[in-house]
């Protein structure tokens, strides 16, 4: 289906769209510069067309349409936002325990975080030019500043079907590519340059507007550091019986201080699920041939238990409470199913022993 012509230049090169357009008035197409005539009837769309048959290149009308339009935006607005996506990360993230010695695949969403990065284009650039050159290559829109005439520029790129060259992507200079359906000529998302979620580079089907931003800093660091509030501490207390600590902040504490001053070791988890259960059959692996805690027991790791949900097969009973192992007479410590429950948390902890941690000295 061909597309409906809605804009039109008047004869001061001005766009005018078919709604403002007067019957009788000159206008021309902002492709291929033959004259227009307005087609404003109550059966049918309103639309320009051509006076005469000619033959015009659709994608050439929407192309010039667009970089027209962009500079009579930018000209005409006080602001001209754009946006786009950026990963900002920790400003602790290089000197982290946690993720030094744990699974990072489990902190990267806390050590690097998604953000939108918005700024206004005419708080850095006051001149938009359209076809201008720079450093041999040639914008199809470029902003830059009379004001600080050594400011990098800014491109904006229009690909109706192709999308840009390789070469002026390699190039560094800030291109901002917008990718524009050619079966319509609403250019009113313009507005505004906002980087779309996908990004497609086969367009025959598109029917949207998509924006992709190149060049810019899109890898950050954040001013304060990434605090999430999942670290748990395993430890024993002075009664002999385990315990877990939940502490909010740790990202901007860890290393700052031990938590404890019992002398007595800790795991440190990067997280908080399941924290008792692993704590429990660490510390029973670590301790299995020297000193077996009562108040370190745990129904999971009892070689009388069946199943995750535990079932007790010399009580024939279900367990609601797994810690109810240290007071059962029965309780005898499974190496096995130690092991397969510590290696759940593989990647997720780092030995805390007074003064250092099995990987390296806390307060470094």
């Amino acid at each position: 289906m061909m597309i409906k012509y809605h804009k039109a230049k008047d004869i001061n090169g001005n766009i005018v769209s078919i709604e403002d357009a007067q019957s009788g008035a000159v206008y021309y197409c902002i492709g291929c510069g033959a004259q227009m005539i307005v087609r404003k009837g109550s059966q049918r769309e309103h639309h320009f067309s051509h006076k005469q048959t000619v033959d015009c290149n659709e994608e050439t009308y929407i192309h010039k349409l667009a970089k027209q339009h962009i500079k009579e935006l930018f000209d005409s607005s006080e602001s001209f936002w754009i946006s786009y996506k950026v990963q900002e990360n920790c400003c602790k993230k290089d000197g982290c325990l946690y993720r030094q010695y744990c699974n990072q695949a489990e902190l990267e969403g806390d050590c690097i975080k998604p953000d939108d990065k918005k700024f206004d284009l005419k708080q850095y650039y006051d001149t938009c030019q359209i076809e201008a050159e720079y450093e041999g290559f040639v914008a199809d829109v470029l902003l830059s500043s009379s004001a600080h005439p050594k400011r990098e520029p800014c491109f904006i790129e229009i690909a109706v079907t192709h999308p840009c060259n390789e070469e002026k992507l390699k190039s560094g200079i800030r291109i901002i590519e917008i990718f524009i359906p050619k079966d319509s000529d609403d250019l009113s998302q313009l507005s505004s340059l906002v980087e779309t979620e996908a990004y497609f580079s086969d367009k025959k089907d598109k029917k949207t507007l998509e924006v992709k931003f190149h060049n810019f800093k899109q890898d950050v660091v954040s001013k304060e550091p990434h605090d999430q509030d999942s670290f748990s501490v395993f430890f024993i207390d002075a009664n002999g019986v385990g315990q877990v600590e939940v502490y909010k902040n740790m990202c901007s504490r860890f290393g700052e201080s031990r938590f404890f001053d019992n002398g007595l070791p800790k795991i440190h988890f990067a997280c908080s699920h399941f924290c008792y259960d692993w704590g429990v059959a660490i510390w029973n692996l670590e301790f299995l041939k020297k000193n077996i805690l009562v108040g370190c027991r745990n129904c999971k790791v009892c070689c009388h238990s069946i199943g995750d949900m535990v079932f007790c097969k010399k009580k024939h009973v279900s367990i609601n409470y797994p810690s109810e192992a240290k007071n059962c007479p029965n309780y005898y410590l499974s190496e096995r199913k130690a092991k397969e429950l510590a290696a759940g948390s593989e990647g997720c902890f780092i030995w805390v022993w007074p003064g250092k941690t099995s990987e390296g000295d806390l307060d470094r």
